[in-house]
């Protein structure tokens, strides 16, 4: 009986065992590294390359952290609210929708995240904003269309975060194309090869975030192209620096205004067209400041020390319809600038002779 007993222990135990292994199984297959979406996809399905699913969100659910999922073929997606570090892929080719008629896109709302977005067209059909980053710890935004939208196309307000745009094109938001706010903590953006165009504001910097911005154009917008701002609180500077990029027909090209903390932009080896409705192209308002340095403007530009600093820092040319200061305001050069027009640059502050 001892014998016995003990040998039907053994199986209990053998049986218990291989149930386990068969649960675990079970779970581990529930959630894979890498998950499919198609246009005939079912989300009952286990998004398996055989098997998609239909939607974003059915995929990212059987999705493990750090996974990717794959668009197949070209249909409408459907948005979701990220949980976990994930990355969405579109190959080129491929158009992968995001029709969004409340609300946000993309919502990425969970700390510590690492979120990829690639390939997507997000269209605002009365949503809000394109992509909602409220929490996260990067956000990457590649070869991506965000148009429409009621508010912004890309919100940033994750505190310690780094978002890299590259290669995108935002237009036509009744607000901003890319607002960023570091009023939670620092916030840091990074532009390449990207378009904005024909949006209220193209893109805000406020309250101590910071943006780089490469090899990328603004054109059409209503307010300031480029704005770096800092008007409550007392944090750090909003920072704006841009490179090789294009200034066309903008209501004003970049601001920087501090009203209560510095807000500071530098733009170098970039063109910048003159305001369509005659107003200023760069102006610098209260603890604002403008450095400009290597850049080409068009005859007509102008530009407005409001209580700010702006900078001649050399190597400008072309033409200045005019210039002007308020409040009072410092218009600086330091030499080396060809520029014509608007009557003689002795007008501005000379700290190193032209």
């Amino acid at each position: 009986m001892w014998r016995t007993g003990r040998r039907n222990a053994r199986v209990a135990v053998v049986v218990m065992f291989a149930g386990a292994l068969a649960v675990a199984a079970g779970l581990a297959g529930a959630a894979t590294q890498r998950t499919f979406v198609a246009s005939n996809g079912v989300d009952t399905a286990a998004c398996s390359l055989p098997a998609p699913c239909r939607t974003f969100a059915a995929a990212i659910a059987n999705t493990l952290p750090g996974g990717e999922v794959i668009v197949l073929d070209s249909a409408g997606y459907g948005g979701a609210t990220i949980t976990q570090s994930v990355s969405i892929i579109a190959p080129a080719g491929i158009y992968a929708g995001i029709s969004v008629f409340t609300g946000d896109g993309i919502t990425i709302a969970t700390p510590g995240l690492n979120v990829v977005l690639r390939g997507l067209a997000i269209n605002g059909l009365g949503g809000q904003n394109g992509i909602a980053f409220l929490q996260g710890s990067n956000l990457v935004v590649d070869r991506c269309q965000i148009s429409g939208m009621a508010d912004n196309g890309i919100a940033i307000f994750a505190p310690g975060s780094r978002t890299s745009i590259s290669d995108s094109e935002i237009t036509a938001a009744a607000n901003t194309g890319v607002y960023a706010d570091a009023v939670l903590g620092a916030v840091e953006v990074t532009v390449d090869r990207t378009r904005f165009a024909r949006s209220q504001w193209g893109l805000y910097v406020r309250q101590g975030a910071r943006a780089t911005v490469r090899d990328s154009t603004f054109a059409g917008h209503t307010q300031y192209a480029a704005l770096a701002a800092n008007d409550f609180g007392t944090g750090p500077a909003s920072k704006l620096s841009i490179d090789t990029s294009s200034f066309l027909g903008n209501a004003h090209s970049v601001f920087a205004i501090g009203t209560t903390a510095p807000a500071r932009g530098l733009v170098a080896r970039s063109v910048l067209d003159d305001s369509p409705n005659g107003d200023y192209t760069l102006a610098a308002k209260g603890m604002g400041q403008l450095s400009l340095r290597d850049n080409a403007l068009q005859t007509t530009a102008t530009l407005l020390a409001d209580g700010g600093l702006i900078e001649l820092a050399g190597g400008n040319f072309g033409g200045l319809a005019g210039w002007g200061t308020v409040n009072p305001g410092i218009l600086r050069t330091y030499g080396g600038n060809m520029l014509n027009g608007g009557g003689p640059l002795d007008f501005i502050t000379v700290v190193a002779p032209n």
